[in-house]
Formats: C-alpha cells, sequence, structure tokens
C-alpha cells in the first residue's frame, strides 16, 4: 500500500533506498563530505540534515560533532530512515526521524547548522522553503546547500533524456507553469538562489564552485546507478523494450563524452553555498 503521506518524489526514493548511494560512484557521499567542510562543522554543534537519504551529510556531520554534539537527519522516505538509522546504530549522536523537507517536524528547533544537498529544487516551491529552512537556523547559524550548475556534460545528458522520454514514453516535457522556470532551473541560477537566501534573512553567502567527474566502471554501472536514484522515476515510466532503447542512447551519449582519461562518466557542476545570519 503507498504512504499517503509521501509524494512521489519521495515514493520513487523509498524504492531506491536499499541501493541508493550504495553502487560504488562518487557522488552524494561526495558531495555532502564538501557540505559539512564548507560548513565548518565543529565539535558539541547541532546539526540538522534535510532529506537525509543514506546519510551522504549526516554520517560526516556526525562524526564532526563528536560525542558532544548532535546530527539529526530527516527524510519522507521511511525506507530511507530506517535503513540510515540501521546504518548509523553505533552512532550516538546522530538520529534519523521521518519528517517532510517543506514542513519540517515543529519539535525540532533550531540548529547551529542547517544543512541539504540535492533536496531544494524537488521542492514545488524553493523560496519558500529557503525560508522555511531559516527558522531552524539559530541566531549566529548557518545554511549549507549543494545545488546543481549548468555544465555542458550534464546538460547534454538531460537533454537527451529529456528528448528520449519525450518521444518513447508520449510524455510532455516537464516545465514551468505558463513559460515559468521549473524549479529546478530557479535552484540552480546563482543570482536567484543569493536573492531567496537574502529574502529569508542571510546577509553573509559564500560559495564554492565544484566540477566533479562522475565515473562509472562501464555501462552496468551506470545502469545500477539510474536505478539506485532520482532517475529511478524516468526508468519506471517505459515499458521494457523502452528502457532497453533508452539504455543504448544514454551509453551511447557517454562512449561519445568520455572523461579525459578516456573513463567512462561525465561531468557535473555543483555550487556549495553557506549563508550565514
Amino acid at each position: 500500500m503507498t504512504d499517503p503521506e509521501m509524494t512521489e518524489h519521495a515514493a520513487t526514493f523509498d524504492r531506491a533506498a536499499p541501493t541508493y548511494d550504495r553502487v560504488g560512484v562518487e557522488f552524494f557521499s561526495t558531495f555532502g563530505r564538501m557540505l559539512v567542510d564548507a560548513a565548518e562543522v565543529g565539535p558539541g554543534e547541532r546539526v540538522l540534515d534535510v532529506g537525509t537519504g543514506r546519510g551522504a551529510v549526516l554520517g560526516p556531520a556526525a562524526t564532526a560533532v563528536g560525542p558532544t554534539g548532535h546530527a539529526v537527519g530527516v527524510d519522507l522516505a521511511p525506507t530511507m530512515v530506517a535503513l540510515t538509522s540501521a546504518d548509523l546504530d553505533a552512532v550516538p549522536q546522530a538520529t534519523v526521524r521521518r519528517g517532510d523537507a517543506t514542513a519540517l517536524p515543529t519539535d525540532l528547533g533550531t540548529f547551529d547548522a542547517v544543512l541539504s544537498s540535492m533536496v531544494l529544487f524537488f521542492t514545488d516551491d524553493p523560496a519558500a522553503t529557503v525560508a522555511h529552512w531559516a527558522e531552524h537556523v539559530a541566531p549566529g547559524g548557518r545554511l549549507g546547500l549543494v545545488t546543481f550548475l549548468a555544465d555542458d556534460d550534464d546538460d547534454r545528458f538531460r537533454d537527451l533524456t529529456r528528448r528520449w522520454m519525450r518521444d518513447a514514453a508520449d510524455t510532455p516535457t516537464p516545465s514551468g507553469i505558463d513559460g515559468e522556470p521549473t524549479p529546478f532551473e530557479l535552484v540552480r541560477d546563482p543570482s536567484w538562489l543569493d536573492q531567496a537566501l537574502a529574502n529569508a534573512g542571510f546577509t553573509n553567502v559564500h560559495a564554492t564552485v565544484v566540477r566533479h567527474a562522475t565515473r562509472f566502471d562501464d555501462a552496468e554501472h551506470w545502469w545500477d546507478w539510474a536505478w539506485s536514484n532520482g532517475m529511478r522515476a524516468t526508468l519506471e515510466r517505459l515499458d521494457p523494450s523502452a528502457r532497453q532503447g533508452f539504455r543504448d542512447a544514454i551509453v551511447s551519449e557517454l562512449d561519445a563524452q568520455r572523461l579525459p582519461d578516456g573513463g567512462m562518466g561525465l561531468h557535473v557542476s555543483i555550487r556549495i553555498t553557506i549563508a550565514r545570519r
């Protein structure tokens, strides 16, 4: 039975949870460590990780705060919560609980750092979500985000996915209402994000841009990774024969734009943003 409290995105990630960030691709965990370092999380602090997944941010945050601190992860997908809780069972300063990123549990209180990686663009109203997260940042605290930026490699990959889905699945390409940008387009615009942070009461914003090589051993490795993350939603909309065609098209694209050392993969560009009050 589908949990009525779960959004479509959360249900997809719930199904992906057993393999999410567990197929040997340096991606979410890499960005999680970078975010914790950039936010300068230290011993004894209270940290909130919104959209915790399998703990890419929560794990490093719990290590950084140490036994005198507390790191709380919130995720709407119950299987993510259960598996991440088990992963961190031996880390007493880490807690994982279920909650909606856009309506966090009211009893959470405030934190020295509120962190979130690759989550904001899944919300219907990213600006309102930033303002909501700001309510949980203690005075003098900081909000830390990892978001995508435009990147030629990644944009070609995404364009191919959109075209293929439109043609093979007869599904309209997602777009904003009346020509307005989608949440994904908004969030990866640095000027929009900085303005949203300013509107939420942050006056000191520092950003670091990283271009990351996402590497796969072979086509099968990419396929396993695709099923383990948000791309699963795309794959589940296709019948088996269409899935094979999509797989072949993406593998062909990856072959055509190999990494400089010849390995299979593509680059993504991310922005690590730390906003302080």
